[in-house]
């Protein structure tokens, strides 16, 4: 774990564990919110493909798989607010829950890795499904996106669980020396590589949707879903801000709710957009109920494809 130096601890002011200062329900409220809109329209989405297109898609089981991890991730962060103190100032925390707030803060982590790179793989899936097998030169650079986000993926996975050696040193409170890496700079450079990556994911789509010949109104909708995408970029701007702010500052827990805060608002916006994405064509057809279009809507599922 991060030792505190001695001279910031001094500084500190007296414990208040029986009234502390807190930030309050807004957290719990938000990501219950946020996982109540995900699943309402990841259940849309199930029911869309299975019952009415009856096409599935590597991009749909990449986006359920997606789904998981980021809910775990939200009930985690609310389980730390109620039982781990990261509601309130390091200073504030009972001893007694240090050791479970660094092992609920290892297992967010990995969580939101894992979210977060199978959101981006899923809409990679998407458009490598509508460049079409004509597209040969789209298709290998989505094809190498893809490998790159799985990679990272699974290194800062790897680097996060076993950044401690033994892992349990992570959540061990010594003031001994561990054999851990750098936890701020390895936090700082996840969180910079990933905010750059849901960037370019969010603006990969743009290269075939700007092709394709859509309706102004059908054309209106497709950018407001990708502002939904552009949001949850935004969010993981704000949360790289306040990781970096986390990494200077030693009241890790009162920071740390911001970074959660926004780390969950990330993954359920990014997860709703790509659903909204990938949703068929009946569904926003109701934009217009006498448009026709000559050719398949951006959404419509074509059947099962992956990356061959």
């Amino acid at each position: 774990m991060r030792i505190v130096p001695t001279g910031v601890y001094l500084s500190w002011p007296t414990p208040n564990y029986e009234n502390p200062q807190t930030r309050g329900v807004a957290g719990k409220v938000v990501a219950i919110s946020l996982m109540s809109i995900t699943t309402v329209v990841l259940i849309l989405r199930f029911y869309s493909r299975v019952w009415v297109t009856k096409g599935r898609g590597l991009d749909d089981a990449l986006i359920f798989a997606a789904f998981f991890p980021a809910l775990g991730f939200s009930v985690a962060s609310i389980m730390g607010e109620i039982h781990a103190g990261w509601d309130r100032h390091v200073w504030d925390l009972r001893p007694a829950v240090w050791t479970a707030s660094l092992q609920l803060t290892l297992l967010t982590y990995s969580l939101f890795t894992l979210a977060s790179g199978l959101t981006k793989l899923s809409l990679i899936a998407m458009v490598h499904r509508l460049a079409g097998p004509s597209r040969v030169k789209t298709r290998i650079i989505v094809k190498g996106f893809a490998a790159l986000v799985t990679a990272n993926m699974i290194i800062f996975i790897f680097i996060t669980v076993f950044q401690c050696r033994p892992i349990s040193a992570y959540w061990t409170v010594t003031t001994q020396e561990q054999s851990c890496i750098d936890n701020a700079m390895h936090l700082l450079a996840a969180s910079c590589i990933n905010t750059v990556m849901d960037f370019l994911v969010v603006l990969l789509p743009l290269t075939v949707v700007t092709r394709l010949q859509l309706p102004w109104k059908q054309y209106a909708t497709v950018l407001g879903l990708f502002g939904l995408g552009f949001g949850a970029t935004i969010a993981a701007a704000v949360r790289t801000y306040y990781t970096w702010y986390m990494t200077v500052d030693y009241d890790m827990t009162w920071h740390g709710w911001t970074v959660a805060l926004t780390s969950s608002i990330e993954l359920h916006l990014g997860i709703t957009a790509a659903v909204d994405m990938l949703l068929p064509h009946h569904q926003l057809r109701a934009i217009d109920q006498n448009e026709q279009i000559n050719q398949p809507f951006l959404f419509h599922g074509i059947g099962y494809e992956g990356f061959g």
